[in-house]
């Protein structure tokens, strides 16, 4: 007597296109979940970033007893410091990363949303008083660095930036 049972040897086209489909819905689940994560480190490391040049560049005129000077090109979307107050010599750069855009620059003189703005930094290590807006799709925020002590802060709104500047302008205390 002979056996008609037949093994089977592989999968099905419609089995194959049910896990291929599954391995799809997976992967889109966690690639839009690791989004916004990634996102957040990605702006707050620029911000520390932004800090930074703002800091060294106080340090720096300090210590040369050269002036400099911080430049935000925001066409751009690019931060400059240098060691001469004429920017001949520009010795740190960074450039916004994917993903995060600056917006607008604020000083006591105005507000900059398309151009470049060049802060200078006295010998002293001061500068003006200035708020720099970071967006990105997750978040806007308003960092603020007070001129005489480079001391920063994040705000949400921009309406508690004009009220900084308005005080600023009302009792003249700015460096610049």
């Amino acid at each position: 007597m002979t056996s008609t049972h037949r093994f089977r040897t592989g999968y099905t086209l419609i089995e194959l296109i049910a896990v291929v489909t599954l391995l799809s819905l997976v992967s889109a689940t966690i690639t839009v979940s690791f989004r916004r994560p990634l996102l957040e480190a990605r702006f707050s490391s620029f911000c520390e970033t932004l800090l930074g040049i703002d800091d060294r560049a106080r340090s720096a005129a300090m210590a040369s007893e050269v002036s400099g000077q911080i430049v935000f090109d925001l066409k751009n979307q690019a931060v400059k410091s240098s060691r001469s107050n004429d920017g001949s010599l520009f010795w740190q750069t960074i450039y916004v990363p994917d993903g995060l855009r600056l917006v607008a620059l604020r000083t006591r003189h105005g507000r900059v949303s398309d151009d470049s703005v060049v802060l200078p930094v006295s010998i002293s290590g001061a500068t003006a008083t200035y708020a720099l807006n970071v967006t990105s799709t997750a978040k806007s925020r308003w960092i603020i660095v007070f001129g005489g002590t480079g001391q920063s802060w994040e705000v949400e709104d921009e309406k508690e930036v004009e009220k900084l500047f308005k005080s600023i302008r009302q009792q003249g205390i700015d460096a610049d």
